[in-house]
């Protein structure tokens, strides 16, 4: 399966994840959590997906034994991340470099050293984007420069809404903070531009379409961080 394949699949399944998510059920998790009358169920999905897709990333690098096809696959990534981020899919794109900003695999020293000049200086660039610092700024700054259809990186999301609600009251004794409801209204607005305009992937579907598709939304994962440490470990012992 190409790069090209495997991204176009990650990114239609997320639009399709992401599409499914009503603007309520960011309020609810975040407002109403457990005790939530209902479940926000289809934005569960979305969080699971994304993590899904990092310990994918990581899991596939570690069950590679040969070393010149693991630098392959390494590049692979980079290239998904890449063309994840040009179709404006920043929730794969961050999870994909998340993944590879895993412990397990960024320890592997003799697999990063046979990466081409290119892709490392590519991924310095993709590292900069996922950096925290200054509240995310790189990534504030690329999100805001991007035209709908968009899909957010959602964590990110429920963070600023985490944030809000927690540090502003929603009620002053009887009355409703309206300039709190107001932020979060915001909020909301700038989710449903997200998705504003419909998603239109540019490729034809390969022969292979139905396969990739099957694997992309059937990933399978080791999600135990020990496990995928010692893994490492054993591809390249620490005395290497």
């Amino acid at each position: 399966m190409s790069a090209e394949e495997v991204s176009n699949q990650l990114v239609a399944f997320d639009w399709e994840l992401f599409s499914c998510v009503h603007e309520v059920e960011f309020v609810c998790y975040v407002f109403h959590g457990e005790q939530a009358r209902w479940r926000p169920l289809n934005l569960e999905l979305v969080l699971q997906r994304c993590s899904e897709v990092q310990h994918w990333v990581a899991t596939e690098i570690l069950q590679c034994q040969s070393l010149p096809k693991r630098v392959q696959l390494l590049r692979k990534f980079i290239k998904i991340a890449a063309l994840c981020k040009q179709q404006q899919d920043l929730l794969s794109f961050l999870a994909v470099v998340l993944g590879l900003d895993n412990p397990a695999v960024s320890r592997l020293r003799l697999t990063w050293e046979g990466l081409p000049g290119k892709f490392k200086k590519q991924f310095q660039q993709f590292e900069s984007t996922v950096d925290p610092s200054r509240n995310h700024k790189s990534y504030r700054d690329l999100i805001s420069s991007l035209r709908p259809p968009v899909i957010p990186f959602t964590p990110l999301l429920l963070k600023d809404l985490t944030f809000l609600h927690e540090s502003c009251k929603t009620f002053h004794g009887d009355l409703v903070n309206f300039e709190k409801m107001h932020k979060v209204a915001e909020m909301v607005r700038t989710i449903r531009r997200y998705r504003s305009t419909p998603l239109a992937l540019d490729s034809e579907p390969s022969p292979s379409h139905l396969q990739t598709k099957a694997y992309v939304r059937q990933l399978q994962v080791i999600d135990n961080q020990n496990l995928l440490f010692n893994m490492s470990c054993k591809l390249e012992p620490k005395d290497v």
